[in-house]
């Protein structure tokens, strides 16, 4: 097992693009670009890399694109401004709903799951303490 980043294990019998897209914000699109401009091939396995191999890959993920830590960082950042700001995308955050415009009224059924089990588990807690 590899690391290049604090948190993530790498499989080093997989190939290069496969693995690297076990890091967050990085998908077979991106993994594959940043295998190309490192100039590897997108056959080798990862253990066949050696050590210079993996700081170049780390390097380039991290100068390029925001991943790992950062990625997650920066969502709960974003998502946190919009509820200082109470807007309708916060308050639709708030009630764990949609948020881009779906129609919740037949839809979104396990978005809306939690919420009302909440609810019929109150009301039978109201009914046995009457």
């Amino acid at each position: 097992m590899s690391y290049i980043f604090r948190s993530i294990v790498f499989n080093e019998s997989k190939q290069l693009v496969s693995a690297i897209t076990a890091i967050d914000g990085i998908g077979r699109s991106r993994a594959s670009y940043i295998i190309d401009s490192c100039g590897f091939s997108r056959k080798i396995s990862l253990n066949s890399l050696n050590i210079y191999g993996f700081n170049l890959l780390a390097v380039i993920a991290n100068r390029f694109y925001i991943v790992s830590d950062d990625l997650i960082r920066e969502r709960l950042t974003s998502v946190h401004f919009l509820r200082k700001l109470n807007s309708y995308k916060s308050i639709k955050f708030n009630f764990n709903l949609p948020i881009r415009g779906q129609l919740t009224k037949t839809n979104a059924k396990t978005c809306k799951s939690r919420r009302l089990n909440y609810k019929r588990v109150k009301k039978r807690r109201d009914k046995k303490q009457n």
